[in-house]
């Protein structure tokens, strides 16, 4: 949800954070990172992600590893994904690549979906995805 900074200005002054963040809504963009509250995980958690890059040019999917914390307006973040698999299009199945890591920018996204499943020993699950980006 995008409010406009005279909104948000109104909701916190009127003491509705609280009420904020149990509906979910943790932070507002340019607030801080967004990347900071979906993924500010206890270490018995991991993040998995799908993702769409622009211009059609295929899926990734793998853990996440490492991000950069910078400031929501800029486009030009880095993260790294491990256990990588790919596919070209959407309908296709996904293959492993053949490498340690892959280190993608977010300037070549179109779309991610972060999937945070309940213990370690879980396999991934894109069932209930948090859209980010």
């Amino acid at each position: 949800m995008l409010l406009r900074q005279p909104v948000r200005e109104w909701l916190l002054d009127k003491g509705l954070r609280p009420l904020l963040e149990r509906i979910g809504v943790h932070g507002f963009l340019e607030e801080r990172p967004i990347w900071f509250d979906v993924l500010d995980l206890p270490p018995s958690k991991t993040a998995f992600v799908e993702v769409a890059l622009k211009n059609d040019a295929g899926y990734y999917t793998g853990e996440l590893k490492t991000y950069a914390i910078v400031d929501d307006t800029e486009r030009k973040k880095d993260f790294c994904l491990v256990e990588v698999h790919f596919k070209k299009q959407e309908a296709d199945p996904y293959s492993k690549v053949p490498c340690s890591y892959l280190l993608l920018n977010f300037e070549d996204v179109y779309s991610l979906r972060v999937s945070i499943p309940p213990s370690l020993s879980s396999a991934p699950s894109m069932e209930s995805p948090q859209q980010v980006g």
